[in-house]
């Protein structure tokens, strides 16, 4: 499937390294992984991938697996991180591809957002609904957000919407629309009303997944 054959994950870059004695240590970023991959047996990778021991001490928090709508052997995992660069630097050295996919399948597709207003910490038990994510590539962030903070929903019907910031690329953003219904989200997000606002706010282009509520948690 397009998209996943290429593994990218973006991380906050550190301060400059000079010649001046150590400061304090940089406070971790918050912030929530998604990803969107092929796994053969989402049993399995649970087996192999969620152990929530080692997971806390990797800065993960919380977790939810969401069943993409296009094909049921695509998953979109989300991962809320206390310690965002720790967490993405675990997944990247992990045995993470090898618990997902074995043999033949393509490599995942990795999005680091650090939290601007993020998921709820603590997930909710019903697995009812979906989860629609989108990446937008925006010409200028702080006139993107006054278009947000002003009409942020611009007509799409969701439980809530949760904003990131790309790490590493300061003009990208991603939006999580937690939603009863993603099919009906997805045609919102295609209405005319929708990418006109999104026109008119600075977007240049898009990136939309989309997933079935099945199992979250934390760690």
């Amino acid at each position: 499937m397009k998209g996943l054959r290429c593994f990218i994950a973006l991380v906050c870059v550190a301060g400059g390294v000079g010649c001046k004695p150590p400061g304090p240590a940089p406070s971790a970023v918050q912030g929530t992984i998604f990803i969107r991959q092929q796994i053969c047996d989402i049993d399995d990778f649970k087996k192999a991938f969620l152990k929530p021991g080692l997971l806390a001490s990797q800065g993960f928090t919380a977790y939810g697996i969401h069943r993409d709508l296009q094909d049921p052997k695509t998953y979109i995992l989300t991962f809320q991180c206390s310690d965002l660069d720790k967490a993405v630097d675990y997944i990247r050295s992990s045995s993470f591809h090898i618990a997902c996919v074995g043999a033949g399948l393509g490599l995942p597709l990795m999005w680091a957002g650090v939290d601007v207003k993020p998921l709820r910490d603590i997930p909710p038990k019903s697995t009812n609904g979906g989860l629609v994510v989108v990446r937008y590539e925006v010409r200028d962030y702080g006139s993107w957000e006054k278009n947000f903070e002003a009409d942020h929903r611009w007509g799409i019907h969701t439980d809530s919407d949760c904003l990131y910031r790309l790490a590493g690329n300061p003009h990208s953003v991603i939006l999580a629309y937690e939603t009863p219904d993603p099919r009906s989200t997805l045609e919102d997000l295609d209405s005319h009303a929708f990418q006109n606002a999104q026109e008119a706010s600075g977007v240049t282009r898009r990136e939309v997944w989309s997933g079935l509520n099945l199992e979250e948690g934390t760690f």
